[in-house]
């Protein structure tokens, strides 16, 4: 989704490896990210094995997510879609706007993924553009009707 908005993909999302103790892991960016555990260490081009969630072990499921303040981690969790919430709901939280950097994926996710979208709501972008390059996507994405598509 970032690279549809031409934005930065490498300081929102973070892998590291389960090898890192929390107190040792670090995330030096001013706004909230989320961190994967990976089996395969901080190189994201790795891939890991497809029967990853049969490898780790109860804890490591539950703490594979792990989600960054002011560079250190607050929380974990055992989903991605968690953790992407807790990330938005930071925002409105600290009542503070998306980063230019992320403005439109996080918009995005939080119409999407949160369904917030209200009018009343306040929009954590700043930029204008951003809100345009969302609701557009956001809009076509609505018109399309998924029964349409055939099953895989």
């Amino acid at each position: 989704m970032q690279k549809q908005f031409r934005e930065d993909q490498e300081s929102l999302l973070r892998t590291c490896s389960f090898n890192v103790a929390d107190e040792n892991l670090e995330c030096n960016v001013k706004y909230p990210c989320i961190a994967i555990r990976s089996l395969e260490g901080d190189n994201i081009e790795n891939e890991e094995p497809s029967n990853v969630e049969d490898v780790l072990n109860e804890d490591q499921k539950q703490n594979r997510f792990l989600l960054f303040l002011d560079g250190k981690v607050v929380l974990k969790c055992a989903t991605f879609v968690n953790a992407l919430q807790i990330l938005i709901a930071t925002y409105f939280v600290f009542n503070q706007t998306y980063p230019k950097t992320h403005a439109c994926t996080l918009l995005f996710l939080q119409m999407y993924l949160l369904n917030i979208s209200s009018p009343n709501t306040t929009c954590r972008a700043k930029s204008e553009v951003s809100k345009r390059k969302v609701f557009t996507l956001f809009k076509a994405l609505q018109k399309i009707n998924i029964a349409d598509f055939d099953p895989i």
